[in-house]
């Protein structure tokens, strides 16, 4: 599966500090199935029957749209993905539709001293095919250059997160352990993370 995504966002200003920010973009989608590797419960199923034993391409075209409120201190979104469900696709469609995930988000950073530099965020995703997810993290940052935090994914899984920050450039892992009772996360994963800010900014806090 391949995807590319192209957003623009632009913002009205509603005070020194808090701006409304709206967004949308257009999302291309490729999948490429391999009947190779499929399994069927019931033998001739003829949903499938055709695409066993070779190869199927589909192109999805849709749409995603957000809206946020943010502040130097604080943000608050929500965000819509697959706007059209899927609706705009070619080639070989064994796919009748791509549900809609709804994400939201927001979060809070301080800074209270010259030392230390706090941050909490909030995440929750919605899907109707798959169980819904919320994720809490909270991280600390030390002299704007060392950050360290950790997570929560409730019923799946708890994570450490550490890294640094070198001016323009940032790196940073996450441990991620799942929770006995979660199905979609078997085994413990790990993350490392490398980013570059192209652009002049406040490059010190870490949401």
């Amino acid at each position: 599966e391949t995807e590319l995504i192209v957003s623009y966002s632009t913002r009205v200003r509603l005070s020194e500090q808090a701006n409304l920010r709206l967004g949308a973009g257009l999302n291309f989608n490729q999948v490429r199935l391999d009947g190779n590797n499929l399994t069927t419960e019931q033998a001739s199923d003829p949903t499938v029957s055709e695409y066993i034993g070779g190869f199927a391409n589909m192109s999805v075209l849709d749409f995603n749209v957000g809206l946020s409120l943010t502040h130097p201190n604080y943000y608050v979104s929500y965000g819509l993905q697959n706007v059209n469900q899927g609706k705009i696709s070619s080639g070989d469609v064994f796919m009748e539709s791509k549900p809609v995930v709804g994400i939201g988000q927001a979060g809070y950073r301080n800074r209270l001293s010259e030392a230390l530099s706090i941050s909490f965020n909030v995440l929750y995703r919605s899907q109707e095919d798959l169980p819904e997810h919320v994720e809490f993290n909270l991280k600390a940052l030390f002299y704007d250059k060392i950050w360290v935090g950790g997570g929560h994914r409730v019923d799946y899984a708890n994570s450490v997160q550490a890294g640094v920050v070198m001016g323009k450039l940032r790196f940073g892992y996450v441990y991620e352990l799942p929770s006995l009772q979660s199905y979609l996360l078997p085994n413990s994963t790990h993350e490392l993370m490398l980013s570059v800010s192209l652009f002049e900014g406040r490059t010190g806090m870490i949401w």
